[in-house]
């Protein structure tokens, strides 16, 4: 597990990684939608 490694807190990495997971599989294995993605895009297109 070379993440755990390279991780400056390994024990807040695999807890992120298992509330990650759960939510995954609590939502019948679809990603949520980002509340912040067209904030993003939006960004993303002023800088070009």
């Amino acid at each position: 597990m070379q993440f755990l490694q390279n991780s400056s807190d390994p024990y807040l990495m695999m807890r992120e990684a298992y509330f990650q997971k759960n939510d995954f599989d609590a939502n019948g294995g679809k990603t949520g939608e980002n509340p912040n993605a067209k904030a993003i895009e939006d960004d993303l297109d002023s800088i070009d």
